[in-house]
């Protein structure tokens, strides 16, 4: 039987072998491949820069956080857009105030002209 030869890069360095699926949580296992390879692409590259493996779990699940939340045993994608709680109408006694009131005549509103002050005796 022929051995099969590493995989290589284009420019002929090996390529970097994943993370052992042992060292990879069971919450991520069950959730889908994109979650899973963004998991160990972050822990990797904090392995490589930190040198340090809580560090890098902690750094992989924080960049997991940003698009996923956990619901249950498995991380699920978030929604794009934050669901915002419906707003209750507001009583008619408070639209009274909030709404803007109608003018009655069409005309521009005129300020009236400044009196002029009487200038100051004493001084």
């Amino acid at each position: 039987m022929p051995t099969v030869p590493p995989r290589r890069h284009a420019t002929g360095a090996p390529k970097a072998r994943r993370a052992p699926l042992a060292a990879v949580p069971g919450t991520i296992e069950r959730s889908d491949r994109h979650a899973q390879n963004l998991w160990r692409k972050t822990r990797t590259v904090a392995m490589k820069t930190y040198g340090d493996d809580a560090l890098a779990r902690r750094l992989a699940f924080s960049a997991l956080k940003g698009e996923y939340e956990r619901r249950g045993n498995r991380w699920v994608r978030r929604d794009l857009e934050p669901r915002l709680p419906a707003r209750p109408a507001a009583p008619v006694s408070v639209r009274a105030r909030i709404a803007p009131k109608a003018r009655t005549t069409s005309r521009p509103r005129v300020s009236a002209p400044k009196k002029a002050r009487p200038a100051r005796l004493g001084r």
